[in-house]
C-alpha cells in the first residue's frame, strides 16, 4: 500500500510549480560544506564553546555518508514560513530530498537497520525500525540546564499511516558511563515520545481518533487539516517543540539525536534542530527593583574587553541610571559575536500625587477627587478623614491627600474646589397659536449672563414664527449653565376656497366642497350642515366655516344661481281646415333663442298643416326647455244626398271621420 502511494507522490511531483522551499545543503550556504563536528559546534551550539566555555567532544554521525546520499545537513528557511531560520536536519532518507526542489514528498528506502536506543525510547521492537540516522557527542555544560528547539516532519502523514506507523525521534541524554539514556524529546509535561502515532489529527477513513492534535502544525497536501503552505518535501510536521533537561555543570554528558522509520524504509521522517539551541552568554541584571526614589543604577555585569552592550534605552555602557519605572533590558555581545540578554523591572515608588488643577464647577455637578492609581497596599489619607483612593465632595473648600506606598514612601497634594450657584431657566408651557409670531423670554438674570438660543440668537428674548422646539442655554459669569426648551406650534389657518360663483340650469346637480383637511377638522355651513360637501338646489349665497383640530378657523362663501326656462305651447289644437293657427313659445328676455321642429327660429310660427309641432327655447345662460303640441285641421263635411225612406233617413256626406249627424224634421 505504501509503495503505491509513493508512486503517486513522485509522479505528481512532475507537475508541481516552482515555489520557495527550505534549502538543504545548498551551495549558496557556506555551512553546507561543514563537517559534522563543525555543524554541531558552529550551527547547533552557535560556537558555545567560545561563548559559554562548553566543551564538545567525540562528535559522531551515522551513517557517516556525505554528498547526495547524506542523511544529515544544514538547512535554511529560504523565505518560507518554516518556523526555524536555520539549523541541522537529520533524515531517514536523503537530507537533500527534504527541501531544495518542490516535490510531492520525500521517500527513499536507504536499506538501513533501526536503532535499539530509539526503540527503547519509542517503546517498539528494534526490528520494526528502519533507516535509523543519528548524531551523538559528549559535552561538558557550564549551566544547570540544557535545551534544544526542534520539530519532527514526516511523509507518513498520509492516508491511514498516522494511525499505525510509529516513525519517531528521540533526544537521548545520559551521564558519561551511564548505560541508560533519558529521552528529553517528549511532549510538554508528559513522558510521551515524539512520533507520528503520538501526534496526529483524527483520521476518519481509518478510523482513528486525534492524538495530541495541538502539537500538529498541519499538512501541505491536504490529507489532514489544517492545511499549511509547502515549506519542505515532507507532507506534515509538528509545531516547534523544546527539549529541556537539568544537568550538573562541569560534568561530562552524552547526547544522541536519533530518528528512524517504522515498519519499512519507505516514506521518510526527519527532525529539524534549530540553530543555537544550547543558549548564549549569560546576563543577569538581578531581581526586580522597587525603591522610593530614583535614580537606580543597572549593571549588566563584568565581561572581557571587547564586549558590547545595548540597552533598550539606546545606551551602550555596562551600567545605566534610570529614574522612571519600567522594564529595562540589555543585550551583551561577546567579542566573538555571541549574544545574550536579560531584563529587569524597576519600580520607582515615589508615590507622586497630582490632584490636578483647582476645580470650579456649578453647584450640583458631581466632583470626584482621585489621588491616582497605585499598587495594592498603598494607603490614602484625606483631610476629610477618608482613606479611599477617590472621594466625592459637595462643598467648596481646600482638599488634600497623603499617599503612602507599600514601601512607606509618602507624598501629598491639595486642590481648591469651588461650587458655583446654579441657574434656573423656564421658558414656560409649550405654546400653540394660529399663525403669527411668538415671543420667547429666557428670563431676567444678572449682568454678565449670556444667552444662546438654538436659533443662534444671543438675546434674552426672541420672536419666532415657525413651529419647532426652541431651546436656550443661559450661562452665568462663573460659567454655570442651565438650559430649557419649549415646543412652539404655529398652526396654519385652513385655506378654504369654494371657488367661483356658480350659475347652472335648473336640474343640474350642484355640490359645494369645502376642501380636503386633516382628520379632526370640523365644518359648519350657513344652512347648518356639518359635512365637507353639501348639495344645493336653490339659488342663494352659501358659506362654510372650517375649523382645524388646533382650533384655527377660516370661512368662504359662494353665490349659486339656478337658472330656469318655462315653455308651454298650450293644449293640442283641432280646427276646421282653413282656420289660421299661430303657435307661440312665450315671452322671454332678449337673447333667448328658439328652434322649432320646422326649422324656424322665431318666438311664434303660423301652421296650416296638421302635425306635431315642438319648440326648444334656450336662455341667455344656455338653459334649454322644450314643449310640443298636436295641431289638427279638420275638413268641412259636404252632404251629397239625403234619402227619406219611410221612417228612415239616409244621408250621404263627404268629410273626415268620424262625423256627427243631426236631423231637424
Amino acid at each position: 500500500m505504501k509503495k503505491i502511494l509513493l508512486f503517486l507522490f513522485l509522479t505528481g511531483s512532475l507537475v508541481l510549480k516552482a515555489q520557495p522551499i527550505v534549502r538543504v545543503n545548498a551551495p549558496v550556504d557556506v555551512e553546507s560544506t561543514y563537517s559534522i563536528e563543525e555543524l554541531v559546534k558552529e550551527v547547533l551550539l552557535g560556537n558555545n564553546e567560545e561563548c559559554n566555555e562548553i566543551t564538545i567532544l567525540n562528535v559522531v554521525v551515522s551513517p557517516n555518508i556525505t554528498g547526495a546520499d547524506s542523511s544529515y545537513g544544514y538547512f535554511h528557511q529560504n523565505g518560507t514560513n518554516f518556523p526555524f531560520e536555520k539549523g541541522i536536519v537529520i533524515s531517514t532518507g536523503k537530507a537533500l530530498d527534504a527541501g531544495n526542489n518542490v516535490t510531492g514528498g520525500a521517500s527513499t528506502d536507504m536499506q538501513r537497520a533501526g536503532d535499539p536506543d530509539l526503540a527503547t525510547a519509542l517503546g517498539v521492537d528494534v526490528t520494526t525500525l528502519h533507516d535509523a540516522a543519528y548524531i551523538e557527542f559528549d559535552f561538558i555544560p557550564v549551566k544547570p540546564t540544557v535545551s534544544f528547539n526542534y520539530l519532527m516532519a514526516s511523509q507518513e502523514y498520509t492516508g491511514s499511516f498516522p494511525c499505525k506507523y510509529t516513525d519517531g525521534f528521540a533526544l537521548l541524554l545520559k551521564e558519561a558511563g551511564d548505560p541508560n539514556y533519558t529521552n528529553i524529546a517528549v511532549l510538554p509535561n508528559t513522558t510521551t515520545a515524539v512520533s507520528v502515532t503520538n501526534i496526529h489529527p483524527a483520521v476518519p477513513a481509518y478510523p482513528c481518533a486525534a492524538i495530541n492534535e495541538e502539537y500538529f502544525a498541519g499538512t501541505f497536501m491536504g490529507n489532514f487539516l489544517p492545511l499549511i503552505p509547502q515549506e519542505i518535501n515532507l507532507n506534515g510536521r509538528t509545531i516547534p517543540l523544546e527539549a529541556v533537561a537539568n544537568v550538573i555543570p562541569n560534568k561530562l554528558y552524552h547526547f544522541k539525536f536519533v530518528v528512524a522509520d517504522w515498519g519499512d524504509g519507505i516514506l521518510d521522517t526527519a527532525v529539524f534542530l534549530e540553530a543555537y539551541s544550547l543558549g548564549f552568554p549569560e546576563v543577569n541584571l538581578g531581581e526586580d527593583i522597587s525603591v522610593c526614589e530614583g535614580p537606580v543604577t543597572l549593571n549588566a555585569g563584568t565581561f572581557p574587553t571587547g564586549t558590547t552592550f545595548l540597552w533598550n534605552t539606546g545606551e551602550t555602557t555596562p551600567t545605566i541610571n534610570v529614574s522612571t519605572s519600567g522594564t529595562y533590558s540589555v543585550t551583551v555581545t561577546s567579542p566573538s559575536g555571541c549574544s545574550a540578554n536579560d531584563d529587569i523591572k524597576v519600580t520607582i515608588n515615589s508615590a507622586a500625587v497630582n490632584l490636578g488643577a483647582d476645580i470650579s464647577v456649578c453647584e450640583g455637578t458631581p466632583v470626584t477627587l482621585n489621588a491616582g492609581t497605585f499598587p495594592t497596599g498603598t494607603t490614602f489619607l484625606w483631610n476629610t478623614g477618608e482613606t479611599t483612593q477617590t472621594i466625592e465632595v459637595s462643598t467648596s473648600g481646600t482638599y488634600s491627600v497623603t499617599v503612602t506606598s507599600p514601601e512607606g514612601c509618602s507624598a501629598n497634594d491639595e486642590i481648591q474646589v469651588t461650587l458655583n450657584s446654579t441657574l434656573t431657566v423656564n421658558l414656560g408651557e409649550d405654546i400653540s397659536v394660529c399663525e403669527g409670531s411668538v415671543t420667547l423670554n429666557a428670563g431676567t438674570f444678572p449682568s454678565g449672563t449670556t444667552f444662546l438660543w438654538n436659533t443662534g440668537e444671543t438675546t434674552p428674548t426672541i420672536n419666532v414664527s415657525a413651529s419647532g422646539i426652541y431651546s436656550v442655554t443661559v450661562t452665568s459669569s462663573e460659567g454655570c449653565s442651565a438650559t430649557d426648551e419649549i415646543q412652539v406650534t404655529i398652526n396654519s389657518v385652513p385655506t378654504v376656497n369654494l371657488g367661483e360663483d356658480i350659475s347652472v340650469c335648473e336640474g343640474t346637480p350642484v355640490t359645494l366642497n369645502a376642501g380636503i383637511f386633516p382628520t379632526g377638522t370640523t365644518f359648519l355651513w350657513s344652512i347648518g350642515e356639518t359635512t365637507p360637501t353639501i348639495n344645493v338646489s336653490a339659488s342663494g349665497l352659501y358659506s362654510v366655516t372650517v375649523t382645524s383640530p388646533a382650533g384655527c378657523s377660516a370661512t368662504d362663501e359662494i353665490q349659486v344661481t339656478i337658472n330656469s326656462v318655462t315653455v308651454n305651447l298650450g293644449e293640442d289644437i283641432s280646427v276646421c281646415e282653413g282656420t289660421p293657427v299661430t303657435l307661440n313659445a312665450g315671452n322671454f328676455p332678449s337673447g333667448t333663442t328658439f328652434l322649432w321642429n320646422t326649422g324656424e327660429t322665431t318666438p311664434t310660427i303660423n301652421v296650416s298643416v296638421s302635425g306635431l309641432y315642438s319648440v326648444t327655447v334656450t336662455s341667455l345662460e344656455g338653459c334649454s326647455k322644450s314643449d310640443e303640441i298636436e295641431v289638427s285641421f279638420v275638413k268641412i263635411p259636404v252632404i251629397v244626398e239625403v234619402k227619406i225612406i219611410g221612417t228612415f233617413a239616409e244621408i250621404i256626406a263627404l268629410g273626415d271621420n268620424p262625423l256627427e249627424y243631426s236631423l231637424d224634421l
